[in-house]
């Protein structure tokens, strides 16, 4: 049995090689886009979160002072 390598069929392999890694290239850059937007989300609420206690412990430390 003889295979047959001819120029075009060279070229149609590396095409799908080609085209299997853009795929997959694709693919990583969707799920790093989806977790870049799940950091950004937790930094927001870790933000939040930091906030509201300081507010909270900003607004005891002003009713202690006017309790003085």
């Amino acid at each position: 049995m003889t295979i047959n390598l001819t120029e075009t069929t060279l070229y149609v392999v590396i095409i799908v090689v080609l085209m299997a890694i853009q795929i997959y290239q694709l693919v990583q850059t969707k799920k790093l886009e989806k977790e870049c937007k799940d950091l950004w989300d937790q930094i927001g609420t870790l933000t939040f979160s930091v906030t509201t206690k300081m507010l909270e412990m900003q607004k005891d430390l002003n009713d202690k002072q006017d309790k003085k």
